[in-house]
């Protein structure tokens, strides 16, 4: 239980982080440099565990493989968010991640495993996307930005998080279990992908607005090694709690806190329709995980 109220003091935190850095970069080529640096960190926290742990560097083709895929899942989100995340709840971006982390590998087994999807479980990922609606509702009354771009780039977030979870499941089962070495690639993949994009970029006429400030490097170190963080917390977790148990209190208490520190942190005002759209969410959270 240690390890999930870790994982949950990391998630909030890291979307702090996240959501101060989206209102900080001003332009895609900020957001591509804060990536690289943050990958970067995140790479270097994960090798350093390599090292001082003594597990060592061996690792297989398939947990590559998985690592690769993860890797551009992380990239793919991360600059998707820092623009989606000016527009929308914080907790709009965590219900939206979590949803996808659920109701993916929940289709991939239908589709790739022949593991049915029970009808129950069908009325409570409905039920789980009129929460996110609902969620959508909500950010509209608080941010003027949100739009149709809004709901794209939502899409974008959900098919990331879903893939990158896939990508996680893949490498528990055919992975070798090195953990701090996959997350050591996936870094290294999301950081190569960025300098691969950057000189593609259009660069702004002032060359101040291409600069990243002191504060958005403080930020991407901090983000780094909150995600590792939660990413080793959850691995953690996964060794003594039951699935069902471990997913739903994270996925919940990820929420509500998230919900909270918007409000705080961010004048992100709770209504009547995002709180029963956060219990809606946690109910379905419970009931998928159940019935799978």
């Amino acid at each position: 239980m240690l390890y999930i109220i870790f994982y949950l003091i990391s998630q909030v935190l890291l979307s702090f982080c996240d959501k101060a850095s989206s209102n900080a970069v001003t332009n895609m080529r900020k957001a591509v440099k804060y990536g690289y640096i943050r990958g970067f960190f995140g790479a270097l926290c994960a090798f350093l565990l390599v090292v001082f742990s003594g597990s060592g560097f061996k690792i297989n083709i398939l947990s590559v493989l998985c690592a690769l895929a993860f890797g551009l899942c992380i990239a793919v989100d991360l600059i998707n968010y820092l623009f989606l995340a000016k527009t929308g709840m914080v907790t709009l971006m965590t219900l939206t991640n979590q949803a996808a982390s659920l109701i993916l590998p929940t289709l991939a087994g239908l589709l790739l495993f022949n593991n049915p999807v029970k009808p129950i479980q069908w009325i409570f990922i409905a039920l789980l996307l009129v929460a996110a609606y609902m969620l959508c509702d909500s950010s509209k009354n608080i941010y003027s930005g949100f739009s149709y771009k809004t709901v794209g780039m939502l899409i974008i977030r959900f098919l990331a998080g879903g893939f990158g979870t896939l990508s996680m499941q893949a490498f528990a089962k055919v992975g070798d279990g090195n953990t701090n070495l996959f997350l050591t690639i996936a870094y290294v993949v999301s950081s190569v992908i960025m300098l691969a994009v950057y000189p593609f970029i259009k660069t702004e006429k002032s060359r101040c607005n291409n600069r990243l400030s002191k504060k958005l490097i403080i930020l991407s170190f901090a983000a780094s090694i909150l995600f590792f963080a939660a990413n080793a917390f959850t691995v953690m977790a996964a060794r003594i709690l039951e699935p069902i148990i471990q997913f739903s209190i994270a996925t919940i208490g990820a929420m509500v806190l998230n919900l909270l520190m918007g409000a705080i942190c961010f004048k992100e005002k709770i209504t009547v329709k995002s709180s029963i759209a956060i219990v809606m969410a946690s109910i379905s959270v419970v009931m998928i995980n159940y019935f799978n």
